[in-house]
């Protein structure tokens, strides 16, 4: 697996091996009072270590940094698994930063 992304590009996980999109982000939603979308800006990407379960060899959480300060949690279990169903899990942020927690652009994350 390859997770991409970058300036006005959403994240998106492809297969190395077939070139073939597993999975791929949505952005937050728009803001309610003046309806415009939030900029994207995915500066770096860290797959989350997650205690193991059964015969699984890959990481469900994707964690990306911004350039507009914000680090956003993706939950990638059933979206890529099952994408063509509609409750195939969600392609938005399941945790992300509140607007001006953070003073400078996201470049790396480290897991701890």
């Amino acid at each position: 697996r390859l997770a991409v992304g970058g300036r006005e590009r959403g994240s998106r996980l492809l297969d190395v091996e077939t070139g073939k999109l597993l999975w791929k982000a949505k952005n937050l939603p728009p803001n309610p009072q003046t309806l415009l979308q939030h900029p994207m800006w995915t500066t770096t990407m860290q797959f989350l270590n997650t205690p193991p379960s059964g015969n699984e060899a890959h990481s469900d959480l994707l964690a990306t940094g911004t350039a507009y300060k914000q680090i956003q949690i993706y939950d990638i279990r059933s979206s890529y698994q099952t994408h063509n169903s509609p409750a195939a899990g969600t392609r938005r942020p399941v945790l992300y930063t509140p607007e001006n927690l953070l003073t400078h652009r996201v470049t790396s994350i480290c897991q701890l």
